[in-house]
């Protein structure tokens, strides 16, 4: 295995490993070629790409992400790039397109709305 594969590798174990305290089915995705699907699987709906790069190609990075993730048939395609002298992946980065930014704001917003509601319903109740 070269170099780059291995360094690839171990940054998606790492991702896969910090993910699994929340998501225990998370794991990387086989490579397929051009038709590939991303590197690691958390929900059906989510590409995540992982880079383990000196220099950063962001726009390639996303183009990349968005194509494997229309593959995929998910919303939310994103690179999770590993940042220089951090060894946890909750430090490294994590890059999307603004549409993709905007629909997680979206998703967020009607999650705090009905939460919002619920609990003004639950305060009226509790009276």
């Amino acid at each position: 295995m070269s170099k780059e594969k291995q360094k690839g590798t171990a940054a998606e174990t790492a991702i896969v490993t910090f993910l699994s305290k929340w998501w225990p089915n998370s794991k990387r995705l086989p490579l397929m070629g051009k038709n590939d699907e991303g590197d690691i699987d958390v929900f059906p709906w989510a590409t995540v790409e992982v880079k383990n790069h000196a220099r950063m190609t962001l726009a390639e990075w996303v183009d990349e992400a968005n194509r494997e993730g229309k593959q995929r048939k998910s919303w939310l395609n994103v690179v999770w790039h590993k940042r220089v002298r951090k060894g946890s992946p909750g430090q490294w980065y994590v890059t999307m397109d603004g549409d993709t930014f905007v629909a997680v704001l979206r998703m967020a917003e009607t999650y705090y709305e009905i939460t919002d509601a619920a609990a003004a319903a639950l305060k009226e109740m509790t009276k």
